[in-house]
């Protein structure tokens, strides 16, 4: 189960919630131009749920990132331009290439 969850990349999940909270941030702007009440309300009270969940989303990104154990199969980086990793290839690569070493543990 916990590679499953690892293997989810959150911050992409984030990204696509803080595009839709604005969405949805500038239907309800809109609503209240049009002086809709009800659908401002709903808008509104969207638009704040998705920006809650996707700084939740962050911030779980970067929680997996963090507890990333050297004894763990699978690297979790928490920019989402970097996919998660399996450790057997960033071995693998060291060997190949031991000039570039001590920049993988920089990282």
């Amino acid at each position: 189960m916990r590679a499953f969850v690892r293997s989810i990349s959150f911050s992409y999940i984030g990204y696509m919630l803080l595009l839709a909270a604005f969405a949805l941030l500038g239907l309800f702007v809109v609503a209240l131009d049009s002086a809709s009440a009800a659908t401002a309300w709903g808008y509104g009270v969207a638009s704040f749920v998705a920006l809650v969940l996707s700084v939740a989303a962050f911030r779980f990104e970067i929680h997996e990132s963090l507890d990333t154990q050297p004894g763990d199969p699978l690297v979790v980086h928490a920019d989402p331009l970097i996919p998660a990793e399996e450790r057997a290839e960033l071995e693998w690569y060291e060997h190949e290439h031991p000039h570039n070493r001590d920049l993988t543990h920089a990282a």
